[in-house]
């Protein structure tokens, strides 16, 4: 959420020039909200504030965070990068050694479709934002039939035509026959 104390009729990009550059780069991952505010608001006027995306309420007013915004700057990488910094997500951390072993038992005994990434440094936030999507998750929990796995350093001697080009990837095993 940026707060600004602009006139209703000033577009925002006169005091952050690449706002936009910014909203493109969250590829709809975030919602990105500007907000008019005046002194008597008493809101942090020319600051961008990340909230919990997972929480309401107090807890979500608890868990803000100002993120560092150089407005003048075009480059927004670090931006994003500290949004996917503070982006609450649902997944289990594995091994590349456990890979197959977990898909197995997720796709096939317990049914549930896998959804699963393979990247180097840091989480990819398109995953992280997955991970807490409407479609798969309740607010609460995963749904039944579904479940999210991250392998920081995937060991691709283990995983079968993937490169090092390839990565971050994202992929999906959907459920398998329970007589595979």
């Amino acid at each position: 959420m940026y707060y600004t104390q602009l006139a209703a009729d000033v577009d925002v990009r006169t005091e952050w020039r690449s706002i936009k550059k910014f909203a493109r780069a969250l590829k709809d991952m975030v919602n990105l909200y500007v907000v008019r505010v005046t002194d008597e608001d008493k809101l942090p006027a020319g600051k961008l504030m990340y909230y919990p995306n997972l929480e309401i309420g107090n807890a979500k007013k608890k868990g803000e965070k100002v993120l560092k915004l150089d407005r003048d700057s075009k480059d927004v990488t670090k931006l994003v990068e500290q949004v996917g910094e503070v982006f609450d997500a649902r997944y289990d951390p594995i091994s590349s050694d456990s890979f197959q072993p977990i898909i197995m038992l997720n796709s096939q005994r317990d049914q549930k479709n896998t959804i699963y990434t393979m990247y180097r440094g840091k989480i990819p936030l398109a995953f992280k934002a997955l991970t807490t999507h409407p479609v798969f998750f309740d607010g609460d929990e995963h749904y039944d039939d579904v479940t999210f796995i991250a392998i920081e350093e995937p060991d691709l001697s283990q995983m079968g035509g993937l490169s090092e080009e390839m990565l971050p990837i994202i992929g999906i095993i959907e459920k398998i026959d329970a007589d595979f």
